[in-house]
């Protein structure tokens, strides 16, 4: 009997971090299932359209994705044409839609160990980025505004 329950400890102990990574948190409909399809940020009210069909844009490295950050942030791309116009979008008024892409990109991680015991060797790890971009187009399909979201995958 107590042998019966040691295992069932140990294989809810070895199925835990399995069911806790692959499962979708709660109902939400947005983003891997993850978030909700309309976020909001309770703090500082910032909002961010994550629907579940979403596409990626591109599959690119760091330094490419801060390029496009940077100009989402500075204003380089308003008043430039969209030029993703199969991207999802919603219609926002009779003349807006907003359009939303993400791009993810892998990072090397140094553990920052000197030494594991047992003379063990410690490799990087990468861990994944997504950033997600909303666009905000003009009827004439101009840009007029954007906007992002960073997080670990």
């Amino acid at each position: 009997m107590s042998k019966n329950i040691l295992l069932l400890c140990l294989l809810c102990l070895l199925l835990l971090p399995l069911s806790s990574c692959s499962l979708p948190l709660g109902k939400e409909r947005g983003l891997f299932g993850r978030f909700p399809e309309n976020y909001e940020d309770p703090e500082d009210g910032f909002t961010l359209w994550m629907p579940a069909n979403m596409r990626s844009q591109f599959g690119i490295n760091h330094a490419n994705v801060q390029k496009r950050i940077d100009a989402c942030v500075s204003g380089r791309y308003r008043g430039a044409p969209y030029t993703w116009p199969n991207d999802d979008y919603k219609q926002l008024d009779e003349n807006t839609r907003l359009y939303a892409y993400y791009e993810y990109y892998d990072e090397k991680v140094s553990a920052n160990v000197d030494k594991l015991p047992f003379d063990r060797t410690l490799s990087d790890s990468r861990v994944r980025y997504i950033t997600v971009f909303n666009t905000t187009v003009d009827k004439e399909g101009l840009i007029m505004g954007c906007k992002y979201w960073r997080f670990r995958r």
